[in-house]
């Protein structure tokens, strides 16, 4: 279940909880950003595994990083810590790469962020 907390650390890599998704909804069932179906503006999003990947860096032309595939675009949605999205002082961290059946250009228009109270 998405939102059961995990019981121990992962392997690799870190759990993140409690973020929220600004600016657009989440759509658990499919795992991806949609389109924001009420005035709300804040989502709960699920517990997000970030997993480490090894980059080996090659000169051979014909070497290729292979990168998980998914059926929908992703989108790299920034992950702040702090506040509000461009109302309050916050920190841009990194950005998660989450698939999303919107359109890149409307989700940076709306400021689409995940945001983090915790510090």
């Amino acid at each position: 279940h998405p939102n059961t907390l995990p019981t121990s650390p992962p392997d690799r890599g870190v759990f993140l909880s409690d973020l929220k998704l600004r600016g657009a909804s989440w759509d658990a069932d499919r795992g991806c950003i949609i389109e924001t179906a009420e005035s709300r503006d804040v989502y709960d999003l699920p517990i997000l595994w970030l997993k480490p990947l090894e980059v080996v860096r090659s000169r051979v032309p014909s070497a290729k990083v292979e990168k998980q595939q998914s059926e929908m675009p992703l989108f790299d949605c920034p992950l702040l810590f702090g506040g509000d999205w461009g109302r309050d002082v916050t920190t841009l961290v990194t950005s998660l790469p989450l698939p999303t059946s919107v359109p890149e250009g409307t989700l940076k228009q709306r400021r689409v962020a995940v945001v983090s109270l915790l510090c």
